[in-house]
């Protein structure tokens, strides 16, 4: 067994690889991407770019992995590693040798503290990916339409050894009391490109930021531009207000890949002064009527863990707690761990 770096020229056997039924059915591809597209997936030669690694038998490819950094500016400690290799027990060898590779490279190498990784939840595998240090973290219901049926998936993380839970400095931060001052009755409407400019004046409120993955500098322009750009067919975004005052924003955003067409992520934040006062759940009836209309089989969302407030809320319109994401984002000073929720059509 040879391990080596994937190059352009290694597409046209990825390729050949991705389309056998057996890795077809472990991943979220289609397995009739042309090498072009595979190429793309290894990308140009950069040396701050993913870190892949093919496992050759007598020089034909049997197994890819690829480690990508994540580039959320509070979530740069954390990367996803992506194989591509069959199901079937021949290919152990070769993901083995990858997983050691690339483990080893993260470890010493690389500023990486979380490294985690996708598969079908309950098959074979996740007994050797365990043995390399990965702990099942969450099963995702319905998360892949595989051979007819929206199957579940599993997630797992390897945090790296040694690493202590990261103590914050002393912080003055001071949370809003759950319903402070008289219930809001929110108007709930599409967001506009005018719109902009308002929520991000709330979006670097600390309070907001401590419960979403923004930072407090926001840079003028940025809401209007994505509200301006954003793919229709894609992103549902709304804003809350109330006498002509934006007190909220949420945005349902269906995912990518024709294996997770019937799922959307949520995401929702509140004004500080507006916290606690009814914004949130008018926020959510509109993303959860749209989810719904679309007949979306699937809706996910990440919180939190001491996040009670919106836990509690997310629970009441449907979402069950799917698991815990240890260290995921970096907050005041720390970091925390994310609780995945989903919310599944009967």
């Amino acid at each position: 067994m040879d391990l080596r770096p994937l190059g352009a020229a290694d597409a046209e056997a990825l390729a050949t690889l991705a389309s056998q039924p057996d890795v077809v059915r472990i991943g979220d591809h289609l397995g009739t991407e042309r090498a072009s597209e595979w190429e793309a997936w290894i990308g140009p030669p950069d040396r701050d770019g993913p870190v892949l690694l093919g496992a050759f038998d007598e020089g034909a490819l049997v197994a890819a992995a690829r480690i990508v950094p994540r580039t959320r500016r509070r979530m740069v400690h954390t990367a996803k590693l992506t194989i591509v290799a069959s199901e079937k027990r021949k290919a152990d060898r070769a993901v083995g040798a990858l997983l050691s590779s690339l483990i080893d490279t993260a470890d010493r190498w690389l500023q990486i503290v979380r490294l985690d990784l996708a598969a079908p939840a309950g098959h074979r595998r996740l007994k050797l990916y365990e043995r390399h240090g990965f702990a099942l973290e969450t099963v995702q219901r319905g998360a892949v339409l595989t051979d007819g049926e929206y199957i579940d998936e599993a997630t797992l993380a390897r945090i790296r050894p040694g690493t202590e839970p990261y103590a914050p400095p002393p912080s003055n931060l001071e949370l809003p009391l759950p319903g402070k001052g008289p219930r809001i009755r929110a108007k709930v409407r599409l967001a506009r490109e005018e719109d902009g400019p308002a929520v991000g004046a709330f979006m670097g409120e600390t309070t907001v930021v401590w419960g979403t993955m923004q930072i407090p500098v926001q840079p003028p322009g940025l809401w209007s531009g994505r509200f301006a750009t954003n793919p229709p067919e894609r992103f549902f975004s709304f804003v809350a207000e109330h006498r002509g005052e934006i007190l909220g924003q949420a945005s349902l955003i269906v995912l990518e890949g024709f294996r997770r067409r019937h799922v959307a992520s949520i995401g929702m934040s509140v004004a500080t002064r507006a916290q606690g006062r009814g914004v949130g759940g008018a926020l959510m009836t509109a993303l959860t009527e749209t989810a719904d209309r679309l007949r979306l089989h699937r809706v996910e969302l990440g919180v939190y863990v001491d996040n009670d407030r919106a836990i509690r809320l997310y629970e009441r319109f449907g979402f069950r707690r799917e698991g815990k994401q240890r260290l995921m984002v970096f907050r005041d000073g720390g970091w925390v761990d994310n609780l995945a929720m989903g919310r599944v059509r009967s």
